[in-house]
């Protein structure tokens, strides 16, 4: 049977460098109550609820169906009562008053039955190589179950959970990999540990890296997923079970599962350099075999795929190899590949999915797909639900092949469409009725990018009728821990997510740029935006977005600033006005990950010294405002820098004809609250990168392009200020041709005797003024900006609460 709620007793194991002095620990005596009022779908009050926090601590609803929380930080757990289903909450203390509404366990059509989805899951890399500053080691059971068990109790929680597992499992050598392959991803056996820890049922495989050491690591991911008891689907060692879908079991509904990826590979190969092209300067050693000579051929003259032996490169090999494919047969085509792909050949040419011979993941293919979903619902399925590993990495916008192969599932029967790849949140939409939900971003993911921490499990709950109610549960990857979120930085998810839905684009490549977004003139027939509406910390998804009408005023003594939950149809901004967005999004320092203890401020690399730092009251006098403290040292600087890159896109939407972006040239300005006690005057730092990765045959590369400091003015007497620092544009223009793809943020104090510098509310503003497109354009927003005085009204979206 499904558990409801699994408790650990294992405490978190996490490496740190850093400790807490005596003020950081006084602070958290601090609490405030929260008020949970329980009510049904009449209204009424729910008595009798209990809810189990995360780490066990239980409390029952009174009569009026409230139950008083005393936080000293974002808390989460599992909401039960009787005949109800099981809800999901985080609370963060500035909360006040929260209701939620219990859904019965039984409906007007029947049992509700409740579905969890994560995103990308891996356990290897960095959580097994661990880089300073906290991030979780995990070497044994104890710590892959310590790695979730903040997140565990709330995904646990449904009667299905499923996840993309995107990762080879086992301990197989190095030199044993896909030779080629740029990135390769292998999580030890234990990772299935975390999966029990978070209640997952399924898991899938039809991604991009079940292949990374071929035919042996389907094998050994396949065997320690049986021996765990974790089932599995979308990936096998030959073509027809890889696409195979599955029946499995959620309450009293049997519900299909079909896992199926458009990575196979060949685009990869289809890059490969022409013949005579010279190796880039500087390109890495691993890429030297693209352009080297090799012979090879097969067959007799005459056979069938008859290969003249010769003299090629790479490139020329595969597309010799593309024009044959199709006109042999299987078995001979499985020849071939294994002759091309044998050592002292061709074994880096890049084939990623279960065909030609080999295993490896479920390939997408339309009929193919069709043919399984009517399969699954003749076998008994009540609901069916594709997953798709599909679309370009790290874009907010679902790209045009994974909305054409969405809406072919949902035309070919499929009841819900869920995906994955781009490690970023994506949205949803609607399609005849149906609910498609584009990439989740990662779930238990290592990436060393900013925009790839924030992410959202996705609930649902059905019954026979179809959907009752779908929401996104935020979440966060902090130190690569997965947490759930409350206060402001669940609103800033939820509003990511919003606007991501309603803007109407899907992402491409625009040429001479890296992938982008491009606006949509409209969408396709059946199709249309989802709503997504913050609601005590979650986003719940509606048939459509809502919108009104809010009136601001501005002028020149400073930006304006918006509530995290804001969306701003951006073309109405009035000429004059600026809108700012914060790209590094997280520099209140506030705690907002509900992880059982006000630790570290997430997203920040601190000094190795803990000596030179601290935790103390920030800015303002909420008690929960939180800032970092440097304290200088005698013999050299000491710095404070944002964790990860920020990605500063000159442009992040273009015009549906792709002549020209549809969003304004940006300006940029940092804003900043200080408290200096003695010490020399401290400096702000910005380091600008271009990060290339758009070439799929070569390693990517992070390049310091320049570096800029801007002296931070600023009384020692130990008062709060707030600094607004313009930065040049010339800062952000490119050098010798490589554009600013991301920047650092530094805050440096020079060497002093006893001298401090409290840090709070560090913001990246990057300013644009209303879209140059006719369409209507939807975007984030976080602040406003004019020389003048000026009233004006726009429509906006967000911050709903019940």
């Amino acid at each position: 049977m499904k558990r409801l709620v699994r408790l650990s007793a294992i405490g978190m194991l996490i490496l740190t460098s850093c400790s807490f002095g005596p003020e950081r620990l006084t602070r958290l005596e601090v609490r405030d109550t929260v008020t949970v009022s329980l009510i049904d779908e009449t209204g009424a009050p729910v008595s009798g609820a209990e809810f189990t926090e995360v780490g066990g601590r239980k409390q029952n609803a009174d009569q009026r169906g409230q139950i008083k929380l005393e936080l000293s930080g974002p808390i989460a757990g599992v909401l039960t009562a009787t005949g109800k289903v099981p809800e999901p909450l985080a609370v963060g203390p500035r909360d006040g008053e929260l209701t939620v509404r219990l859904l019965d366990r039984i409906g007007r059509n029947g049992e509700r039955t409740s579905l969890h989805f994560g995103g990308d899951t891996m356990l290897g890399r960095r959580y097994q190589q661990p880089l300073r500053g906290g991030t979780v080691v995990a070497t044994s059971s104890a710590q892959a179950r310590a790695v979730v068990n903040d997140l565990g109790p709330l995904s646990s929680a449904s009667d299905l959970t499923i996840v993309n597992l995107e990762t080879v499992v086992g301990n197989l050598p190095v030199e044993s990999a896909y030779p080629g392959k740029i990135f390769l991803v292998q999580s030890p056996p234990i990772v299935t540990e975390a999966l029990d820890e978070m209640g997952v049922d399924l898991v899938m495989l039809g991604n991009n890296h079940a292949n990374d050491w071929q035919d042996a690591g389907v094998s050994s991911t396949l065997d320690a997923l049986d021996e765990a008891d974790v089932p599995h689907i979308g990936a096998a060692l030959d073509e027809e079970t890889a696409r195979r879908g599955t029946l499995i079991q959620a309450g009293t509904r049997t519900i299909g599962v079909l896992s199926l990826t458009t990575l196979n590979g060949d685009r990869f190969n289809d890059l490969l350099p022409e013949p005579g092209a010279d190796p880039a300067p500087g390109e890495s050693p691993t890429s030297a075999w693209q352009y080297e000579v090799r012979s090879f051929g097969f067959g007799e003259p005459g056979s069938a795929g008859y290969m003249a032996t010769a003299d090629r490169v790479a490139s020329d090999v595969w597309k010799e190899f593309s024009a044959i494919e199709p006109t042999i047969s299987d078995q001979r085509l499985a020849e071939l590949w294994a002759a091309l792909s044998a050592p002292g050949a061709y074994p880096e040419l890049q084939d990623w999915v279960a065909r030609r011979g080999h295993g490896g993941a479920g390939q997408y293919e339309r009929e193919a797909m069709g043919t399984e979903i009517a399969r699954l619902k003749a076998d008994g399925a009540d609901l069916v639900i594709v997953q798709f590993h599909s679309g370009f990495q790290f874009v907010g916008s679902p790209s045009p092949g994974l909305r054409i192969t969405s809406r072919a599932a949902i035309d070919a029967g499929a009841d819900m469409v869920i995906s994955h790849h781009p490690h970023v949140l994506q949205g949803a939409e609607w399609y005849n009725g149906k609910l498609i939900v584009y990439s989740l971003g990662n779930f238990l993911f290592d990436q060393n990018f900013l925009l790839t921490y924030p992410s959202a499990m996705l609930r649902v709950v059905v019954d026979d009728a179809g959907l009752v109610e779908a929401r996104f549960i935020p979440i966060m990857l902090d130190l690569y821990r997965p947490a759930p979120l409350a206060g402001e930085p669940a609103e800033r998810v939820v509003r990511m997510l919003a606007a991501r839905s309603r803007r109407g684009a899907e992402s491409g490549r625009v040429i001479g740029l890296d992938v982008t977004t491009i606006q949509l003139a409209s969408l396709a027939e059946g199709m249309t935006p989802a709503g997504v509406e913050l609601e005590r910390n979650t986003g719940r998804i509606t048939e459509q977005p809502t919108s009104g009408v809010t009136g601001f005023t501005v002028g020149p003594s400073g930006p304006s600033t918006l509530p995290p939950c804001l969306s701003i149809r951006a073309t109405d901004v009035p000429e004059g006005v600026e809108y700012g967005v914060d790209l590094l999004t997280w520099g209140a320092i506030d705690d907002g990950t509900a992880d059982r203890s006000r630790g570290f401020p997430m997203h920040w690399q601190f000094p190795e010294n803990p000596d030179e730092w601290n935790v103390v009251q920030g800015a303002s006098p909420d008690p929960f405002d939180d800032a970092i403290l440097l304290l200088s040292n005698a013999n050299k600087k000491t710095s404070l820098r944002n964790l990860s890159l920020i990605p500063t896109p000159r442009h992040e939407i273009w015009l549906p004809d792709e002549s020209a972006p549809a969003d304004a040239s940006p300006s940029y300005s940092v804003s900043v609250d200080l408290r200096r006690v003695r010490g020399e005057r401290p400096t702000l730092r910005l380091a600008m990168y271009r990060v290339a990765d758009e070439d799929l045959t070569r390693e990517p590369e992070s390049t310091k392009l320049r570096e800029i400091a801007l002296p931070l003015t600023i009384a020692d007497d130990d008062e709060w200020h707030r600094l607004t620092l313009e930065i040049d544009p010339a800062a952000f223009e490119p050098v010798d041709g490589a554009p600013v793809d991301a920047v650092f943020i530094y805050i440096d104090t020079a060497p002093a005797f006893r001298g401090s510098l409290a840090v709070d509310n560090l913001r990246l503003y990057q300013w644009r003024s209303a879209p140059v497109t006719e369409l209507a354009l939807w975007s984030e927003a976080d602040a406003f900006r004019s020389e003048t005085d000026q009233m004006f009204e726009i429509a906006t979206s967000g911050c709903e609460r019940e």
